[in-house]
């Protein structure tokens, strides 16, 4: 079975990586979905079946609680799952 990898990046720093850096190494960054549609929080990247990014905001961020911050990382880990059969 192949690794899968989970990249969480976190309090805005994917601004930080030029596009054509990240293309370089076959990350691409149209496969774009969110956790939760609703407060577009938490974006996700679904580069391949063995990679997701997640773009997440600080966990210490006043404005989203812990109970958000952890269930939309598990909600976009687990769609991510269903997209790629597993």
């Amino acid at each position: 079975m192949k690794q899968r990898f989970l990249s969480l990046l976190e309090n805005n720093t994917l601004c930080f990586f030029d596009t054509d850096d990240l293309a370089a190494i076959g990350w691409s960054l149209i496969n774009k979905f969110y956790a939760d549609e609703a407060t577009c929080n938490t974006a996700c990247y679904d580069i391949s079946a063995e990679r997701l990014i997640i773009k997440a905001y600080h966990p210490a961020y006043w404005r989203i609680n812990q109970e958000t911050y952890y269930s939309e990382i598990i909600t976009a880990v687990k769609y991510w799952n269903s997209i790629h059969g597993r």
